[in-house]
């Protein structure tokens, strides 16, 4: 267990239930027809955007991360021990032809599961072209935003980009008013921006509506040329 966030890890194990989170992005949302989910735009942002290896910080269980791999090198890493579990069980059982819901049938995903944590990457500098960061910054400490994008920004290569997404309102409250349903304890847009600034990152913005959660994506470029 990464030290500082058994919060998040215990709230986690309540609500992950009887159903794989893996099985429910691969089989339900991707491989399917619902085209306005949340789950379904991250994933076209990354298919368009990605170059190169990935790194995917904060994959739960894997799920994004495993139909990437079909297009990408990938690693994923998050600091929950058992969600990496289930993520490396999920892609070995698809591996293995041991499930029946997962389309297309020839999907043999092979990511790089790891326990780790965002803010503190065990990767050399300039390791991956591409580093994804979905939905994490709700869930560290404010203190510890910093920290993420500084090493985001480390280990994507010179010429590489960083995808990052978080919701900021949910049916027109603004996230904070409701973070102890969803157990995001944090959200401070401010802190995202002074970071990305600090570490003269340029990047694109979109807001956008996906059902009822309003979602802040953010296209990041390391290259100078682009700022």
């Amino acid at each position: 267990m990464v030290l500082g966030y058994e919060h998040e890890r215990k709230g986690w194990l309540k609500g992950r239930g009887d159903v794989s989170g893996a099985r429910y992005v691969l089989d339900t949302v991707l491989f399917h027809e619902f085209p306005d989910t949340t789950m379904r735009y991250r994933m076209d942002m990354a298919m368009s955007h990605a170059r190169g290896n990935v790194l995917d910080i904060g994959c739960n269980t894997g799920g994004i991360s495993m139909f990437l791999s079909q297009k990408f090198d990938v690693t994923a890493i998050d600091f929950i021990p058992e969600a990496i579990d289930e993520a490396k069980r999920m892609q070995h059982r698809i591996r293995m032809g041991l499930v029946d819901w997962c389309h297309p049938p020839n999907f043999k995903p092979s990511v790089k599961f790891f326990v780790g944590d965002g803010t503190d990457l065990q990767f050399e500098d300039e390791s991956f072209v591409t580093v994804i960061v979905y939905d994490v910054v709700e869930h560290i400490p404010r203190g510890k935003i910093p920290s993420l994008i500084s090493e985001c920004a480390r280990v994507c290569r010179h010429d590489g980009i960083i995808l990052l997404s978080t919701p900021i309102a949910f049916r027109g409250r603004q996230v904070e008013a409701f973070s102890s349903n969803l157990n995001h304890p944090f959200q401070y847009l401010d802190d995202i921006y002074k970071s990305l600034e600090d570490n003269r990152l340029s990047w694109q913005e979109q807001r956008v509506w996906k059902t009822d959660i309003f979602y802040l994506f953010l296209i990041i470029h390391k290259n100078s040329n682009l700022r």
